[in-house]
């Protein structure tokens, strides 16, 4: 099980040596893993055009979600296999609509 956060990160666009680095605050998605029910550390991000579409981090914020499929295990296909080792990572997921939320 997972959560998706909203987060504002610094980004920085600078290259190696680069005497006056460009950096830019952008608001990302973490996906937090749980475990035992408790919140554990970062996993990944949800992807950037995700991000770009304010109605979509407003509704995904918060929510939890089930991990259907990693998308580098042997059964996902070459394709999944490709798109997964060029992310760095991917994953299909299911939105858990009915988790109760206690925030203390």
């Amino acid at each position: 099980m997972v959560r998706f956060k909203r987060e504002v990160t610094r980004i920085d666009y600078a290259r190696p040596g680069d005497p006056e680095p460009i950096f830019r605050y952008e608001t990302v998605m973490k996906v937090i893993v749980i475990r035992d029910g408790v919140e554990s550390c970062h996993v990944g991000f949800l992807p950037r055009h995700v991000v770009a579409r304010a109605h979509d981090v407003n509704r995904l914020d918060g929510k939890f979600a089930q991990v259907l499929a990693l998308y580098e295990d042997d059964d996902a296909g070459p394709v999944r296999k490709k798109k997964s080792a060029r992310n760095h990572g991917m994953a299909s997921y299911r939105l858990i609509e009915e988790v109760l939320n206690y925030d203390a």
